[in-house]
């Protein structure tokens, strides 16, 4: 009775005083209603659709931290990576689709910081996983683990591929299926009591602040990503980091269906692209000297820092462009020796029809992709001028050519101490022919690859030279490799910088190989002109080898394509497809350092709250009833929120000091989250 009384006085009173004190109350307290709303959706994290959760996989593996990340469990590195991309499908559209979201419709600091860090989690988190694991187990020096982990991911797969077909193995099959268990039982057992990888959560999740650290006055950091916007549709937006900022900053770009459609190469309008990229960030960007951007989606098919601006001159001629897999390669990168000599694996001039023999393959595909390839007489003049390049400068250089360069000598690479490889041959990508049928990293690894020696013998006639030594070798089989030592491979052939466009990054060669361990590929992003590429790359090595930086070797080859033979090759088409992947140049210690490393395991471990519609739904035993909420419903809290918002400004009573900001994380909100997680201990005790 008496609420009903307080409720018809205070409108009463709103009738006669509509810009009063009272009004303006009574709107700040329905704007901290829809507030509420957001961030109880957001802090909860409860954006989970209960269709896409692997539930067994969540009480083992994970808990949800309430800052918007994942914690990574070192059994992780224990799955095979079609489970570790099981367990990461499970909870992927929190950190690519929802978060971001949040963060766009309400423009909160929390929430793109949390956007920020989610994004340095999930953009290669599945290679990431890998390559840390490996980085982790070198910085130790201990060898032996880190072949006891090579041995385990061997001895897994051969297991798999034996349980796969369990019913009609042999009795010696049965009994190596059984070896090969003990001796995983004991690789696990070796593998987890090593300290830094049972930190492996602690090492994962490297934050916008730790990334912000390392940042120099003249630095930005720019992490682009895209997502759905209901109604509206897939966005592109830029979340900005620099030194001096107390928080990332997200500035929205450009919808897709605003993008016009091109089918050649550079695959967009270079005017339209630098107005809705470059433009928007230059309030952000000037001032700076580098510029550290990881790109997404489109963005990977075209070089976004060749752009040209109104005047005509190209972006990376006023910045120093560092196209980045993700900008945590910042902390991660390997540590740059600038006096030690470089020496080279350089292969060209191969010969793809040899002598055959009678084994045939099914191979349809691959036939289908490519028939015949052409001999490439400037790859092997482009290998010579890279020979005596080496030369001049007191570094070694091997040239692979003719019919030597086969599949096993390529494999004799894996572990040795090349700095660098340079490959200059035929490549190819084969897009995925039918998008219903469930992802597979491996799978997508087999459609993008290199032709060697030998290629046409199976291209042609389904013939390779040798067993297992087609000719063809994809970016999976390189995967498998050992090429950690390798400062830089150079894939001079065309589009080798295509692939499956994915929420980690491409899938493609230039994943196939830093799989392998190389710190820095430069790729092509469409076919490339013999000639062009020879004089290009010969500019480029002479250039690396006399600064050691890539990034500049890579610009100062870029001009002095453009003006030879008095601007021959002038164009945007011969000179802008090669684009440098991770090409760091760094003499400061990595995250990998061993002092830096152990810093990190000593770090406490963070007690994350874990989400309650998960505790509530582990209490009924009844763990597919996780709550779904639906994304609208946080679309249509944003949008309501942002309206008060607006009348509340309007309204414009004196009181002072009432921003956005402030209102999201004020003391009633918190109140409301302390009410909600008594709520869920109440229900747990029952």
């Amino acid at each position: 009775m008496r609420k009903c009384l307080i409720l018809f006085l205070l409108g009463a009173l709103l009738l006669f005083c509509h810009k009063s004190f009272a009004g303006f109350l009574l709107l700040q307290y329905e704007y901290q209603k829809a507030m509420r709303q957001v961030e109880l959706l957001t802090k909860a994290n409860v954006f989970i659709d209960k269709d896409s959760i692997n539930t067994k996989m969540i009480p083992d593996l994970c808990v949800l931290t309430d800052w918007g990340s994942l914690e990574i469990p070192h059994q992780l590195l224990l799955l095979e990576e079609k489970d570790r991309y099981d367990y990461w499908s499970s909870y992927q559209k929190l950190f690519t689709e929802y978060l971001p979201l949040a963060a766009y419709q309400t423009n909160a600091d929390s929430l793109v910081q949390k956007t920020f860090n989610a994004t340095l989690l999930s953009k290669g988190i599945l290679l990431n996983t890998s390559r840390t694991i490996q980085q982790i187990l070198q910085t130790t020096e201990d060898m032996n683990l880190l072949d006891t982990y090579k041995d385990y991911q061997r001895n897994m797969k051969e297991y798999n591929s034996l349980s796969e077909r369990n019913d009609t193995l042999s009795i010696f099959e049965k009994i190596k299926k059984k070896s090969l268990n003990n001796s995983i039982i004991e690789q696990k057992s070796k593998l987890l009591s090593n300290k830094y990888l049972a930190s492996l959560s602690n090492i994962m999740q490297i934050t916008w602040l730790q990334l912000k650290s390392c940042l120099e006055d003249k630095d930005i950091a720019i992490e682009f990503i895209n997502f759905n916007v209901p109604q509206k549709g897939n966005i592109y937006a830029a979340l900005i980091l620099k030194k001096e900022k107390e928080s990332p900053v997200m500035v929205p770009l450009f919808f897709d269906k605003d993008m016009p459609k091109i089918s050649h190469y550079p695959f967009v309008d270079e005017k339209w692209a630098y107005k809705n990229i470059w433009k928007p960030l230059m309030p952000y960007i000037r001032g700076v000297q580098n510029i550290y951007f990881s790109p997404v989606g489109i963005m990977n098919k075209f070089p976004v820092e060749y752009l040209p601006d109104e005047q005509g001159v190209t972006i990376n001629k006023i910045y120093n462009m560092y196209r980045l897999s993700c900008t945590r390669e910042l902390l991660t990168s390997r540590e740059f020796d600038a006096t030690e000599k470089i020496n080279c694996s350089a292969w060209g001039g191969l010969r793809y029809d040899t002598a055959r023999v009678d084994i045939s393959i099914n191979n349809d595909e691959f036939r289908q992709a490519l028939i015949g390839a052409k001999y490439l007489p400037a790859t092997k003049k482009e290998i010579m001028s890279i020979e005596n390049e080496f030369k001049c400068y007191g570094s070694g250089c091997e040239i692979v050519t003719g019919n030597d360069g086969t599949e096993q000598n390529f494999y004799r690479l894996s572990g040795k101490d090349f700095a660098v490889i340079h490959i200059a041959t035929h490549g190819y990508y084969k897009s995925k022919v039918n998008d219903s049928i469930r992802y597979d990293e491996d799978e997508a690894l087999t459609r993008s690859g290199l032709l060697l020696s030998g290629a046409n013998n199976t291209l042609i006639h389904g013939i390779p030279c040798e067993k297992n030594n087609d000719g063809i070798l994809t970016a999976l089989e390189v995967s498998g490799l050992d090429l950690s030592h390798v400062d830089l491979v150079t894939l001079s052939a065309c589009q080798t910088g295509q692939g499956d466009e994915t929420s980690e990054g491409i899938l493609g060669l230039q994943r196939g190989f830093k799989k392998a361990g190389v710190q820095s590929v430069l790729v092509s992003l469409c076919p490339v002109k013999d000639e062009a590429t020879a004089i290009f790359m010969t500019s480029f090595y002479k250039y690396y080898l006399e600064f050691k930086n890539k990034q500049e070797a890579l610009r100062l080859a870029q001009q002095s394509l453009q003006a030879w033979n008095k601007g021959f090759y002038n164009d945007f088409k011969y000179w802008s497809p090669f684009v440098l992947i991770d090409g760091l140049n760094f003499s400061r210690p990595s995250f990998f350092n061993k002092t830096i490393l152990d810093k990190v395991v000593a770090r406490p471990r963070k007690h994350y709250k874990i989400n309650p519609f998960f505790l509530i739904s582990k209490k009924n035993n009844n763990q597919k009833e996780l709550a779904k909420i639906n994304v609208d419903k946080l679309f249509k809290a944003a949008q309501e929120a942002k309206k008060i918002l607006q009348k509340l400004i309007d309204l414009n009573t004196g009181v002072k000091n009432i921003k956005s900001d402030t209102l999201t994380e004020d003391e009633t909100n918190e109140a409301l989250i302390k009410l909600w997680n008594d709520r869920v201990s109440k229900q747990e005790n029952k």
